[in-house]
């Protein structure tokens, strides 16, 4: 009928470009799903800020950590999620600064990566080894009208799929270069290049030849491996590798991070020992660990 009357008929409605159905919601869904890596952060375009209502879809996927933080990085929330991996109450937590729970190595080189979300209100992406495990983690201006303050929301998802083990351009996505190593801190830097290797299904002889080292020393380092990881041969270090993303960093980043260890103090190191509790920061002192 509107046809015969020489007009359009009624338009839909564009649809809003919201955390439920504009490109953000793609892109988290496709990295929660394991499908995608992220396109670099474009840090010019500004964001629309988000809130812990805008995440209540994604609240309560395993592994997906979300929190608040102030304009000095202070916690103003997190989901249940977050206080799974900090082994922490959300009371505890509230108020604290990410130097209160990071060593102070990882919190500096956070808060620089994080910094132009509060700057110019972009999203920023990058990943991170956090407790062991590859996380690509996204920060987003934080809504101001949720706390009344300027600040913040940062997504931290769980990047270990197997699709992502090679992810297509690595060298686009900013890196934290300072590890947290979770299960991996028993390891030497020497250590944790090898287990690269050997995840990677390189023999003994020729991780000697990559990173120049006698082939008996090579064979020391995997059995110094197996022996701190509990592993019992090379096809159980290669699932162990996969399961926790570490072939999702390209080899350069990886040898870069191994290199970092020995920066990391190791009174702050203790706090990573004992999962973040905040109950374990008076007694850091007298947890110090010589890594060799």
């Amino acid at each position: 009928m509107a046809a015969q009357l020489g007009g359009p008929g009624p338009q839909p409605a564009p649809e809003p470009q919201n955390l439920y159905t504009g490109r953000f919601w793609g892109e988290l869904r496709g990295i929660l799903c394991g499908m995608k890596t992220p396109p670099v952060a474009k840090r010019r375009a500004a964001a629309t800020p988000l809130s812990p209502a805008d995440f209540v879809p994604f609240d309560g996927l395993p592994g997906v950590a979300a929190l608040a933080r102030d304009s000095s990085l202070r916690q103003l929330w997190c989901n249940h999620e977050y206080t799974e991996v900090t082994n922490t109450s959300a009371k505890k937590l509230r108020g604290s600064t990410i130097w209160d729970v990071l060593p102070a190595a990882l919190a500096d080189e956070r808060a620089v990566l994080m910094e132009p979300a509060l700057r110019d209100g972009s999203v920023v992406t990058f990943h991170q080894l956090y407790r062991g495990l590859r996380y690509v983690t996204r920060v987003h201006p934080l809504d101001p009208k949720a706390f009344g303050t300027r600040g913040i929301f940062v997504v931290l998802s769980p990047a270990v799929h197997p699709v992502l083990a090679r992810p297509t351009l690595p060298s686009q996505m900013p890196l934290a270069v300072t590890p947290d190593l979770g299960t991996l801190d028993t390891l030497t830097r020497r250590e944790l290049e090898v287990l690269y290797s050997v995840a990677e299904g390189a023999t003994a002889q020729q991780i000697s030849q990559q990173l120049h080292v006698a082939l008996k020393t090579i064979e020391r380092h995997c059995e110094s491996i197996f022996r701190k990881l509990a592993l019992p041969n090379r096809a159980s270090v290669v699932r162990f590798a996969v399961e926790r993303g570490i072939l999702g960093f390209p080899r350069d980043q990886w040898i870069a991070m191994a290199a970092r260890v020995r920066e990391i103090d190791p009174d702050a190191e203790s706090v990573l020992q004992s999962s973040y509790s905040l109950r374990s920061l008076s007694d850091s002192t007298s947890a110090k660990r010589i890594r060799t």
